[in-house]
């Protein structure tokens, strides 16, 4: 048995660029690749394993774009000259430095993010194997199962651990989404209803008479529920 890292490597470049972004040599901005060598150094060593796979977006998601075409607007800035040298930095870890140190595991598909190279990953492991994703976005907890867990801010996040917090499974939890919404990706829910209320009314303990639910099964809010679950369940 084998235990692979699935990197979501766009989101530890975030993570990098707010913490060693500022970091140069001979005047050339480096503090991106510095954070994702730092990061991959430590994972390898706290996880015991040289099994890396690192996922990346590929442009804008086409598939989601076509349905909702605000979808992520808000992380677009023309002339963000901080999200271009991320960029320049991201794609130079992944064509240049990752094949020349010999990590063959690189993974992007142009039309899909990250976390769709992820879940394809997930769900084509080895008989024998167990994955652990490196990521912070909750939009992976639809992943998890015996196989396969999450790693964020130092501590595992199982299947057990969602259930345990939220009282739902991992294949609901795209649905949570739908209903409530994901205001990281500009994802807009049925109005007046919260991931809390979402999380009620899947588990049939939102109380009918409120209007939350009456929004939430109305022809209106069914067809947003619809449009959303396009746009959050990973393919």
């Amino acid at each position: 048995m084998s235990t692979w890292l699935l990197l979501d490597v766009n989101n530890l470049a975030y993570k990098a660029y707010y913490t060693t972004g500022e970091l140069s040599h001979n005047g050339e901005q480096t503090g991106v690749l510095f954070g994702l060598f730092r990061d991959i150094a430590f994972l390898q060593e706290r996880h015991q394993t040289s099994n890396l796979a690192f996922c990346f977006d590929e442009g804008p998601s086409l598939r989601r774009a076509a349905v909702y075409q605000e979808y992520k607007s808000n992380r677009r800035k023309e002339g963000d000259r901080g999200a271009d040298e991320l960029h320049r930095q991201l794609k130079e870890f992944r064509d240049k430095h990752l094949p020349s140190i010999g990590h063959r595991n690189i993974f992007h598909v142009k039309g899909y993010e990250a976390d769709d190279v992820i879940a394809s990953l997930c769900r084509n492991l080895p008989n024998r194997d167990e994955a652990t994703i490196i990521s912070s976005d909750r939009d992976l907890y639809q992943l998890l199962s015996a196989k396969v867990r999450i790693w964020n801010k130092g501590r595992f996040f199982t299947s057990k651990t969602l259930h345990d917090l939220y009282g739902v499974f991992p294949e609901q939890w795209a649905s949570v989404k739908a209903i409530a919404g994901c205001q990281s990706d500009f994802i807009q829910g049925i109005k007046g209803v919260g991931e809390n209320k979402a999380i009620k009314y899947i588990r049939d303990e939102l109380p009918r008479h409120l209007k939350a639910y009456e929004a939430i099964a109305s022809d209106e809010g069914q067809e947003i529920i619809g449009m959303n679950l396009i746009l959050v369940e990973l393919p």
